[in-house]
């Protein structure tokens, strides 16, 4: 199924910029948490944040959120997403959630433009999947057979 990437701001941190504010003061400020709005404006924020930057302080930017509704990418792109851990992530599930005939996919272009199955094997995949998997079945180990 051919389609396009969809993206969707779902919800973000009200004031992103002064909640990091607030976590660096935390940090580094003497004040107890109950004065730390105390002289944290948009210029004082936006420098405390310019310093913090250039310490490589870095954790306190996580205090930012912003949460992304993302459809019409590949599995193989979101389990990258997913495994490199950059974010939080939760995504749609396709073992608990039952899919429809027309459960939306995307096929990456390098296996788009590989060869595709036959007629005749897809009806063969076709009949496997529905029969089950034919396995043998395994004889026993040498140790179990000489008791």
């Amino acid at each position: 199924m051919e389609g396009r990437v969809r993206v969707s701001l779902l919800r973000q941190t009200a004031d992103p910029e002064f909640a990091v504010a607030l976590a660096a003061r935390l940090c580094y400020s003497p004040d107890g948490i109950g004065d730390l709005e105390r002289g944290t404006g948009t210029e004082g924020a936006a420098a405390l944040i310019r310093r913090i930057l250039k310490l490589g302080h870095l954790s306190v930017l996580e205090h930012a959120v912003f949460s992304f509704g993302v459809e019409g990418i590949s599995r193989a792109a979101s389990h990258q997403l997913v495994r490199h851990r950059i974010a939080s992530y939760s995504q749609h599930s396709q073992r608990y959630v039952a899919a429809d005939e027309e459960f939306e996919h995307v096929v990456p272009p390098s296996i788009a433009a590989s060869r595709r199955p036959s007629s005749s094997a897809t009806s063969s995949a076709s009949a496997a999947a529905r029969v089950g998997p034919s396995v043998a079945p395994m004889p026993p180990p040498a140790a179990a057979m000489s008791r």
